[in-house]
């Protein structure tokens, strides 16, 4: 893996040589984060990610360890991912909290991205799928800010809350033959009508 700058933008291309989520620094990064939002008095629901997850305040004055500050610091730090020939799979959870993503570009070997691969990607406007891609898992775009979403025809299936809550989304194509758990997969978007 190696970072670069490509269109203005701070770009990893993933290899999938490295495991990129570790829970135990999200868990960490993530307690800290409700000890700050107690101590400025602010009041915070689970569900308020718009203000909890983007709101990242100082980070380095923050009771974290030296290695969740370097693993926050490098996940905020990115903004485009491209992935590189040959990987296949997408891992649980990869890029999720990565919050200055704004554009992702399958390259087309993969055909799997795993569950909340992509979530919480807040600034996440533009992905460009694999022309072989066969499953989307479940949360896996969540909490993004994806306007328009076209499902290559290779795709049999789509999990539960994949594209939850990207409210500017408006354009989601999607093949007959693709299998959607249920509607649940654009909950929260301009094309969700109760």
């Amino acid at each position: 893996m190696r970072v670069a700058t490509v269109d203005g933008l701070v770009t990893l291309f993933y290899d999938g040589s490295k495991e990129l989520f570790d829970l135990e620094l999200v868990e960490e990064w993530l307690d800290e984060r409700y000890n700050q939002l107690r101590m400025s008095g602010e009041e915070f629901e689970e569900s308020d990610s718009e203000t909890y997850l983007t709101d990242l305040g100082d980070l380095e004055s923050w009771d974290l360890s030296d290695g969740c500050k370097r693993y926050m610091r490098e996940r905020l730090s990115w903004q485009q991912i491209i992935i590189m020939e040959g990987v296949t799979e997408i891992p649980e959870g990869t890029f999720e909290d990565c919050f200055k993503v704004k554009r992702v570009i399958f390259t087309d070997t993969v055909i799997r991205i795993g569950e909340s691969a992509f979530q919480d990607c807040k600034s996440l406007v533009y992905i460009k799928l694999s022309i072989n891609l066969e499953v989307i898992v479940q949360y896996t775009f969540q909490f993004c800010d994806l306007s328009s979403v076209f499902i290559p025809p290779s795709c049999r299936s789509i999990g539960v809350y994949a594209f939850r809550y990207n409210k500017n989304l408006k354009i989601f194509n999607v093949p007959q033959e693709t299998d959607l758990e249920d509607w649940s997969v654009i909950a929260g978007t301009k094309l969700f009508k109760k």
